[in-house]
């Protein structure tokens, strides 16, 4: 009899861990989208969170890249803070409520005849952003920067 709840517990255990190792194979299988597989976030709401993806233009200079980048997160409602196209830093934020901002921040480079274009989303520590939102606008504002 113990043997029999020996193996089942150790069926179970194989079960699970194959289960997860299925899983985990998932959630890292690369999408064909750069800014979904490129995307990170670290923190949580207790902290903080950023959320951060990059992609490669290949078919779109620096200048290009950067006057799009830019010219999409004020049209976006962003607040402008820093834009300087000698080092290819973007600055914006959002204001949230009364006392909190959410920046985003984004780099353009050269990278090649293209261009790479990284963007970090910041909130503060209490405020919640789905990281479904955050990689939908992403995507559209990389998608958009590329043309």
């Amino acid at each position: 009899m113990t043997q029999q709840i020996v193996m089942i517990v150790a069926k179970r255990i194989a079960l699970t861990l194959l289960a997860a190792a299925t899983l985990y194979g998932c959630a890292s299988q690369p999408t064909g989208r750069q800014c979904l597989d490129n995307f990170r976030t670290e923190g949580n709401i207790l902290v903080g969170k950023s959320f951060t993806t990059y992609a490669y233009l290949p078919e779109t200079s620096y200048k290009k890249a950067f006057k799009n980048v830019n010219n999409i997160l004020t049209t976006e409602g962003f607040q402008m803070k820093v834009s300087n196209p000698e080092s290819g830093i973007i600055n914006v934020y959002q204001e949230v409520g009364t006392s909190k901002i959410a920046p985003l921040n984004a780099l353009v480079e050269k990278a090649g005849r293209g261009s790479k274009v990284t963007m970090t989303f910041v909130t503060q520590a209490g405020l919640y952003t789905p990281e479904d939102e955050a990689q939908k606008h992403f995507c559209d504002y990389l998608d958009r920067a590329a043309k």
